[in-house]
């Protein structure tokens, strides 16, 4: 994928998004996260070109919504150190941004280690 959430070693306190051009996530595995996009308690934490440099930067795992904690949780427990979330890794008000990478979801979800879906978050 374009961008993926680096968790650090594992139990890290903080997450941040990189870019493969500017930190080499090579061939490390990834593991996406699926959910309803409409759900508000996470909407404030979609990724938009505003805030792209915050979560670069780095932010503590307790600052996100349970679902993405607990997802960063089950990475770390199964030794993976990039997740992937539509709304969190994909600019949403760079329209370009948002179809080039729906254009690659069936990739980068086929090529992922593992997929949670969050059915009733």
């Amino acid at each position: 994928p374009p961008r993926v959430l680096d968790l650090g070693d594992t139990f890290s306190p903080h997450v941040s998004l990189i870019e493969p051009a500017h930190r080499e996530v090579g061939s490390r595995q990834y593991m996406t996260l699926s959910h309803l996009s409409s759900l508000e308690p996470l909407k404030k934490w979609e990724l938009t070109t505003k805030n792209i440099a915050l979560l670069q930067a780095g932010i503590p795992v307790t600052s996100l919504p349970p679902l993405y904690q607990d997802a960063v949780a089950v990475c770390h427990y199964l030794g993976i150190q990039n997740l992937w979330i539509f709304a969190a890794c994909v600019a949403q008000d760079d329209p370009v941004d948002v179809f080039e990478t729906r254009g690659q979801m069936g990739e980068i979800v086929r090529h992922a280690h593992c997929n949670i879906e969050a059915a009733n978050a």
